[in-house]
């Protein structure tokens, strides 16, 4: 069983800050405020994260609010707009961060799965997710 791991939407938060710490590695010690849990910039990341992935919501890039203007840090202009204080993920970014949620969730509760119905008879838990992970490690979920 896994344990101690965390998983969801706390865990995709997690994943977004290692990926701003890797792509701005001097100015990600100055966000902390900007970017903890509460700020208009999470926020509006909730938001996003909740709408990830409909269709009508588009491919990106997704933007997300983020004045560092005041700590006098620049930032790669790829990932950040000093005059919009917008911070840019792509679509492949914001895939990049549920992939391993995902895949660690599947990989969670797929035993268990499989010992309920061993234990109570194959009808008990009938869920329609079938997964496949493919060499870069990206979860794939049908359901």
């Amino acid at each position: 069983m896994i344990t101690g791991a965390k998983y969801g939407g706390v865990a995709i938060d997690h994943q977004l800050y290692n990926l701003m710490k890797k792509r701005e590695p001097h100015a990600f010690r100055h966000l902390n405020h900007l970017i903890a849990s509460g700020s208009i910039f999470m926020d509006k990341f909730e938001k996003l994260k909740r709408s990830f992935g409909k269709k009508e919501k588009g491919k990106g890039p997704f933007r997300l609010p983020l004045n560092i203007r005041i700590y006098r840090v620049t930032c790669d202009p790829e990932h950040h707009d000093p005059e919009n204080n917008t911070f840019y993920l792509s679509y492949d970014d914001m895939q990049s961060l549920f992939d391993p949620v995902i895949f660690n969730i599947i990989r969670l509760v797929n035993p268990q799965i499989k010992v309920a119905n061993w234990k109570y008879g194959s009808s008990v838990i009938k869920v329609g997710i079938s997964t496949a992970v493919n060499s870069d490690q990206k979860a794939h979920v049908a359901l």
